[in-house]
């Protein structure tokens, strides 16, 4: 029966564990400095093995500096939210005499809620620009051109090696903001109830190049082109394309303005006299393979215009 009971025990132990490793948690913890003999007590809300340290600059760098004179040991885990994992930090941090800030432990204050300003709106927002702004700041510096091309590097190896985009699991929170921020960046409406996005449809889609003359260079019109010559437009595409344009009409000044800028006689004749590779030929050919001709052609080639 004794067997059993730990056999149970242990299973318990095993399944805590897991779900512990995949979802996350609250958890008060103090650090032990051997060699100096001092302490220090803070909180976070993740797991034990996501590499997270502490939030006190003077012990995260004495540390990095001797690894092995520090041992963490975790106090109390808490699994409901984060307040009461402050609520709980708060509880030890009162437990430190005033004299041995500073001093016995790394703690500068015992106040844990004078550095949440996360859980004020306003201080978030204040904050939040702040750091906006600074990072804007760096980015349009002669530095902020030496960062922009290594995140491009970076980018294009984790490209290469297949490790970009990788699917995760999101939480349905998180699925909420990432609707939320699309739709207002789209729209540019705030969504305080989201029984709105039901009439979503009724607001204006706004375009950032809509009104704008020139944004586009010569050179770049004619890349833009030739990147569309024989591509298919299937029945689908066509008829989701002839329901958005069903009942408008278009005024003459909108005629006279797509007569213009429509591609020159020179532009046609470089569309005309592109030299394909072989490799290039057989790629289009494998992929129009099976399409028929004539009425049954599930799509048409776009790249000619009728004069």
């Amino acid at each position: 029966m004794c067997f059993y009971w730990s056999l149970w025990f242990v299973a318990c132990i095993i399944f805590i564990n897991i779900c512990m490793k995949i979802q996350k948690y609250g958890f008060v913890y103090i650090w032990r400095d051997k060699k100096h003999k001092r302490y220090y007590i803070g909180s976070h809300w993740g797991t034990k093995e996501d590499g997270y340290i502490c939030s006190s600059t003077w012990m995260r760098h004495a540390k990095l500096r001797r690894p092995n004179d520090f041992r963490r040991r975790i106090l109390k885990i808490v699994f409901t939210n984060r307040i009461d994992t402050f609520n709980e930090e708060q509880r030890w941090l009162n437990k430190i005499k005033d004299k041995e800030l500073g001093k016995k432990y790394y703690n500068q204050t015992k106040n844990v809620f004078n550095y949440c300003w996360f859980l004020d709106e306003e201080k978030s927002k204040l904050i939040s620009e702040k750091i906006r702004n600074k990072v804007q700041l760096h980015y349009d510096s002669p530095a902020g051109e030496e960062t922009k091309r290594k995140i491009s590097e970076a980018t294009k190896k984790q490209w290469l090696e297949g490790r970009i985009f990788k699917p995760f699991p999101r939480s349905e929170e998180t699925k909420r903001k990432i609707s939320e921020a699309h739709l207002r960046r789209i729209y540019g409406v705030e969504f305080k109830d989201r029984k709105i996005k039901v009439k979503v449809k009724n607001y204006p889609r706004y375009s950032w190049n809509k009104g704008k003359i020139g944004v586009y260079s010569e050179e770049t019109i004619d890349k833009m082109s030739i990147s569309a010559t024989g591509r298919i437009v299937t029945e689908k595409t066509r008829e989701k394309l002839r329901q958005v344009n069903l009942g408008k009409k278009q005024s003459e000044e909108t005629k006279n303005k797509h007569k213009q800028y429509r591609p020159s006689e020179e532009t046609i004749n470089k569309l005309k006299n592109i030299v394909r590779s072989e490799e290039f030929k057989n790629k289009i050919s494998k992929a129009l393979k099976g399409i028929k001709k004539g009425n049954g052609q599930k799509g048409i080639k776009r790249g000619k215009y009728k004069k």
